[in-house]
């Protein structure tokens, strides 16, 4: 290839690339809008949190036996003073809501142990206290909570019942919000547990401690005493791979094809054909929508690491993983440039172009399918063989590398990416073979079978 045609190819990607990246609509669309919707799904648990409102108030209970007030205040206190569980504590940080999190993080993470302290009192009726009477005062905001209880609900259970017996009813004004609402609700459940253990006998604060679930860290063991954390986010970094490829050969894929359709159509191809040849116009148009591609993928690639890095989970992603990915993104962006600019350059509009892109449909549905098989055993049979097969190759690749806890063998990688390389130097050349002829061809669209005819006599 000489340096004419290195020249003219790289002025029709220059042109391809500054007629689709450098234009309002897809600065907006690719990089503007994710970068705000990233900003804002970060800020957003943040400023939730530090809109909660504690529980606060009093509560009227109409209980004739006088057992539930005392177990409630008991349950009250016992929740302000643990605070916030270590369970819950741990998903504010996944949130990226803690001392670690910064000045706005810090403030959410004072928000929220403010609000898991709860301040509510109990005040006892008699069985035959008027209630409307207390629903009226509720109205008004004397109570947070009008409370029936009756009787058989605070008896000690003797393990028969179904838990059936007659409802506990809850009155709340309308200004209490759906949370505190809830909050109050599982008190309300907590204090009759606790009046009935009370009401046998049973020391309940010891009962309760006994009946506390440990946390349990499970750490997997690798090859060589490698130990690793393992994480239920592990489930979700495959499919984050393979959507983040998907997402970024798609769309420039679907840029190509209706560009080619759209100069095809408008008769604008025979006057760029005048000055550049088909095979350099086609290997122009792969390589200008390839950077169109880098584009999208550093974008949203970027985000994404940058928000792991943001809630301390970068230990998911390292330099090997990613130099891995980007040589698989290659192979999937020009297997599928090369299909849609083969069923671009044989068709005359979109409608046509529908026929022919059953094939290409199914090389990028085919891996969502495979998603949660490769996540949940990346080293299996279906995982490698999907692996080593094209055009699913570098998709299946992508995800095994994401889900696995511990490396994949090299020879696989090695040989997945040669099996890869040459599929897309024969994708590549069909589809110049087809571009070839049908780029100037006008009329009915040609069928599949045409399709290979194409090739062969090309």
């Amino acid at each position: 290839m000489g340096d004419r045609t290195l020249a003219r190819v790289g002025s029709v990607a220059w042109r391809e690339f500054r007629h689709t990246a450098l234009t309002k609509s897809f600065l907006i669309g690719a990089v503007v809008i994710p970068i705000v919707m990233i900003g804002l799904m970060t800020m957003i648990p943040a400023l939730m949190v530090s809109q909660l409102k504690p529980l606060e108030g009093a509560i009227a209970v109409v209980d004739g036996t006088g057992r539930f007030a005392p177990a409630f205040d008991s349950v009250v206190d016992n929740k302000s003073a643990n605070g916030l569980s270590p369970d819950a504590m741990e998903k504010l940080e996944d949130l990226g809501v803690g001392a670690g999190a910064g000045p706005l993080g810090a403030e959410a993470a004072r928000a929220a142990a403010a609000v898991s302290s709860p301040n509510v009192t109990a005040t006892s009726f008699a069985a035959d206290a008027d209630v409307d009477a207390l629903k009226v005062e509720a109205r008004d905001g004397k109570w947070i909570g009008v409370l029936t209880v009756p009787p058989v609900q605070l008896e000690p259970r003797t393990g028969d019942e179904t838990g059936r017996g007659e409802r506990l009813d809850l009155y709340v004004p309308t200004d209490l919000s759906p949370r505190n609402g809830g909050e109050l609700r599982d008190l309300v459940r907590s204090a009759v547990v606790r009046a009935r253990f009370q009401a046998d006998g049973e020391n309940f604060d010891r009962i309760e401690a006994m009946m506390t679930r440990p946390p349990v860290e499970v750490v997997r063991l690798g090859q060589e005493g490698v130990e690793s954390e393992d994480s239920e986010l592990r489930m979700m970094v495959p499919f984050g791979f393979m959507m983040l490829l998907w997402i970024a050969t798609f769309t420039a894929g679907n840029y190509l094809l209706t560009s080619t359709i759209e100069e095809k159509s408008n008769k604008v191809m025979e006057v760029v054909l005048s000055a550049v040849g088909p095979l350099e116009l086609l290997w122009g148009k792969i390589l200008g929508l390839a950077l169109v591609s880098l584009v999208i993928l550093f974008t949203y690639g970027g985000l994404a690491i940058a928000g792991l890095t943001a809630f301390a989970m970068a230990d998911l992603i390292s330099i090997d993983l990613l130099l891995w990915c980007g040589l698989f993104f290659l192979i999937a962006y020009f297997t599928i440039a090369s299909l849609m600019a083969a069923v671009g350059s044989a068709v005359n509009d979109l409608r046509e172009a529908q026929s022919l892109m059953g094939p290409v449909m199914l090389v990028l549905i085919v891996p969502m399918l495979l998603w949660m098989p490769i996540g949940e055993n990346p080293n299996g049979m279906l995982a490698t063989v999907a692996s080593l097969v094209p055009p699913v190759l570098p998709f299946a690749m992508v995800m095994r590398l994401g889900a696995a806890t511990e490396p994949i063998p090299v020879w696989q990688l090695l040989l997945g990416a040669g099996i890869g390389i040459g599929s897309v130097i024969v994708f590549v050349w069909g589809a110049s073979r087809i571009f070839r002829v049908g780029v100037l061809m006008q009329g009915k669209a040609p069928t599949p079978l045409e399709l290979l005819r194409w090739i062969r006599q090309a």
